[in-house]
Formats: structure tokens, sequence, C-alpha cells
């Protein structure tokens, strides 16, 4: 499956993962977060998003999806981290050879969204990005990308979208559909030298290798 650019900035990649599967799994994992991470008050910070924002969302600096023990959440790794080198070596991204990432799940109620925000300045060399679990029909996430007039992302099933966190601004769209959720999962991968340095490093058994 090949990777797609747009706008010299944004990847993306089709995948064929079983989302039957991985819906169940995020399903369970979102009732597991509510019923068992207390929120600190450090997921959002004024540098990150507003709107009304999903729970398992606002939690997103307090555990790694990709830490749980679930075959489905396993290949979806897999996936993102052959995504992330072949994107990285397509950018010419020769920063660090050495990268950690931290994995959280979206999932939708309806009325809710995440506004405009950003991850990481551009000087962290860091890339984020997200994959559609169940997302259609009717939603899409939009950027700002530097240079670039706002570019919108319909939302696929099986999509996975990756780009540089290098000066963008992104957020979803609101969520309308009130019979089931609008799930996604989210990603922030940054060079082990940099997230030592970085605001996140009172957390960093959060993060694995990728």
């Amino acid at each position: 499956m090949e990777l797609s650019l747009i706008h010299d900035y944004i990847y993306t990649r089709n995948l064929n993962l079983n989302l039957i599967k991985l819906k169940n799994s995020c399903l369970t994992f979102e009732k597991f977060v509510r019923e068992t991470i207390v929120d600190d008050g450090t997921g959002f910070d004024g540098k990150q998003a507003k709107g009304k924002v999903p729970a398992a969302a606002k939690l997103f600096s307090q555990y790694n999806l990709m830490m749980y023990p679930l075959p489905e959440f396993y290949e979806l790794y897999r996936e993102i981290r052959d995504t992330f080198w072949s994107a990285k070596i397509h950018a010419g991204d020769k920063h660090s050879n050495q990268y950690y990432a931290q994995c959280w799940l979206n999932c939708y109620q309806a009325g809710e969204y995440i506004d405009w925000h950003y991850h990481w300045l551009p000087e962290n060399h860091a890339w984020h990005g997200f994959f559609c679990v169940d997302v259609e029909p009717n939603s899409y996430t939009s950027y700002q990308i530097p240079g670039v007039d706002n570019v919108d992302i319909p939302s696929k099933n099986n999509l996975l979208v990756l780009s540089k966190s290098n000066g963008d601004l992104h957020k979803s769209s609101e969520w309308l559909d009130t019979t089931r959720p609008r799930i996604t999962i989210a990603f922030d991968i940054i060079p082990a030298y940099k997230l030592c340095e970085s605001r996140h490093n009172e957390m960093l058994n959060h993060w694995v290798p990728i």
C-alpha cells in the first residue's frame, strides 16, 4: 500500500486492518481509561486543543495505547512504524535514527470535536498523525499548513495520516452521529534526544521505541 503526499506535507496510506476487531478493542480500552485513569490536569496545558474534547483524549498524556497487549493495537503499531520510516526517508529527514512514540484514543460522542491545536514546535523534529477506525461518513480533519491555504483531509475508515510537526495547526470536525462514536487513534513520534529535553520528560515511561 503506497504512500500519498498532500501539499508536500501530509502523508496518507490506506491500510487493510480488521476494523471490526479494532473498533471493539477501542471501545473496551476507552471504558478502561474512563474507569481507571484520574485526570491529573496535565492533559491540556493551554497549548493544546480546546473544543468539546473526548474523555480519553483529555487524558492522552497519562497512558500509551501502544503499551496495552491487545493484538489489534500491535498490528496498528507495526503499520505506524513502517509508514513512519518510509515517510521519514521520503522526506529526507536525517535528524535521528532513534525515535519514540506515544499513542492515544479519540472516541468522539455526538457534539464532540477538537479545535485548532499543534503538537510540537518545529525544532523538536517530531511527527504526528492519526488512524481512522470508524469515521464515516462526513467527517474530516482540517490543517493549517504554513504557506498553504487550509486543507481538509476527508476521514475514511482504514486511513493512516502522518506529517511532520512543522508549524501546522489542525482540528477535527464536529461529530454529529448520535448512534455511535467517531473513533480515531492519534500518535506523536519524536527523536529520543529531544524527548529527554521536552515538556514531557516527567512521563518518559509512556513512550515506546518505534
